[in-house]
């Protein structure tokens, strides 16, 4: 190693900023975890608003939604863009291996003591220069890549935040119109029963008063009317049928069907 004071601080400075740009690398590299699954929470809110969005109609709803959704499915894509840009693209230079740093020193030596050789090397000057030749360019190059990884890191932080902002609106409307469709009026809140209700008054299967033609008359041998509690009650139809697949498939149709009276 040089014993020049002034070179020795010029081969530390470039050996701290090549360590400096691979420590860099790898704070940068580690962060990307955190965007990543910003990211994908963002996708799958994108897909639950599109999901449970109410038909849109040109209102002042539609409006609002279709601007805030599309701003944040445009500043997804963004970020996603900025996010790939991150993994790609990236060679980094880095020292030569030992073993290459060996066989150049035993070169260097072998130049030496070759009789024919008129000018000698420094091998201890050979080896500082060396060093600091890669330290100078790795720490060059490597920081051009991690400047560039830099500024796209920066974008997809910003993307992500202008994302979550426009899911956060986007999702205001939508709740509020849902949570508007499903305050309906009294007397709809049961659609099921008033159907029932409908068409057992449009469709009686049996009238409620037995009919005086249709009644029979009382035989000789009955001494007494029946009463009102022995009258026939009206047959109430059966509700529909809730099957779980999962548990007996094969019988999914067959439970829907009228039911089947023994003779």
């Amino acid at each position: 190693m040089p014993t020049n004071n002034l070179n020795v601080q010029i081969f530390d400075f470039h050996k701290q900023s090549y360590y400096f740009q691979l420590d860099w690398k790898e704070k940068i590299n580690s962060r990307l975890s955190i965007p990543t699954a910003l990211l994908s929470l963002f996708a799958g809110g994108i897909a639950y608003l599109i999901e449970k969005v109410p038909p849109l109609v040109v209102d002042l709803f539609g409006i609002i939604f279709i601007a805030f959704i599309v701003g944040a499915i445009g500043c997804f894509c963004y970020a996603s863009y900025h996010l790939f840009r991150c993994f790609i693209k990236y060679e980094y230079r880095y020292l030569a291996t030992d073993s290459a740093i060996d066989d150049y020193i035993k070169l260097v030596k072998e130049y030496n003591n070759n009789p024919k050789t008129i000018l000698k090397i420094d091998e201890a000057e050979e080896f500082y220069e060396f060093l600091t030749q890669q330290f100078v360019e790795s720490a060059t190059y490597n920081f051009n890549l991690n400047k560039r990884k830099s500024f796209h890191f920066v974008r997809v932080i910003q993307f992500s935040l202008a994302t979550s902002i426009f899911l956060l609106l986007s999702a205001i409307p939508t709740f509020w119109k849902l949570k508007t469709l499903t305050q309906t009026p009294q007397q709809k809140s049961f659609p099921f029963q008033y159907q029932k209700d409908t068409l057992m008054l449009t469709h009686p299967m049996k009238s409620d008063k037995p009919d005086s033609s249709s009644q029979p008359k009382p035989t000789s041998g009955d001494s007494t009317q029946p009463s009102s509690s022995n009258d026939p009650q009206r047959p109430v139809r059966p509700p529909l049928s809730v099957v779980n697949e999962s548990e007996n498939p094969k019988h999914v149709h067959t439970k829907t069907h009228a039911p089947q009276f023994k003779h």
